[in-house]
């Protein structure tokens, strides 16, 4: 299959903010202003007598971080959304509940991944008599245990966060943020102040940079970022 390619197809292509589309935990989170990263790993220098320059760098730890910024309508974006996605709940106890968690709240079911983490067996041990001091303990966690949805930024599960972007001439591009925890929140306003926003900061378990996605040409057909590199970059075209 022979295809001809302009140019400006071939070429190199940039992306701003207004091309890029974050999801947090699979939700579109049209709030967000702004998001930062780092990935930083620490390297201690090896010395030894006779020498005051190092002989060499003993690599360690890695740790990544960054922030979010939010703009504030009438809600708090990110909170407002995981508290419609039960998978974003955690474990509370009863007397710890919020008033404006309650609607979500849910006793804890048999055979759920919260009585694992509970130590709980759900009624699956070996004889009659673990099994009933088994539902002894899940009568008892429901009583003193539910799942609600968060309150603060920092009872939010970890959860992953994806940028695609896709500018006008069709390229696209993706990076992910993958558990991600929020440390801190904050916010404020002022007279002098026309908006307000909201500012958290969090770690994370992995960062997998930006990446090629491909590109849509001028046909509307969709090349794989693969196909890329058989592309002559300044013209002619790929048979």
């Amino acid at each position: 299959m022979a295809g001809t390619y302009s140019a400006y197809e071939r070429s190199y292509n940039t992306f701003s903010g207004v091309d890029i589309v974050a999801t947090f935990g699979g939700r579109h989170i049209g709030e967000l202003q702004g998001i930062s990263f780092t990935s930083t790993r620490e390297i201690a220098p090896l010395y030894t007598m006779g020498s005051k320059n190092p002989r060499g760098f003993a690599k360690g730890k890695r740790g990544i971080a960054g922030s979010l910024i939010f703009l504030t309508f009438d809600r708090e974006g990110l909170l407002d959304t995981v508290k419609s996605m039960p998978q974003m709940q955690f474990v509370a106890k009863v007397h710890e509940i919020r008033q404006n968690q309650v609607p979500g709240a849910r006793n804890i079911k048999t055979g759920n991944d919260v009585e694992k983490i509970l130590g709980i067996d759900g009624g699956s041990g070996i004889d009659a008599g673990v099994t009933v001091a088994d539902n002894v303990l899940h009568e008892f966690a429901n009583i003193e245990y539910q799942l609600v949805s968060p309150m603060y930024y920092d009872e939010i599960p970890p959860f992953s966060v994806v940028l695609n972007a896709v500018n006008e001439a069709g390229h696209s591009m993706r990076m992910i943020l993958k558990g991600v925890q929020v440390m801190n929140a904050g916010s404020g306003t002022s007279i002098d102040d026309i908006t307000i926003d909201t500012t958290c900061t969090f770690v994370a378990t992995e960062l997998i940079p930006w990446h090629n996605q491909g590109f849509i040409d001028a046909q509307g057909n969709w090349h794989s970022a693969a196909e890329r590199q058989y592309h002559d970059l300044w013209g002619g075209s790929r048979d």
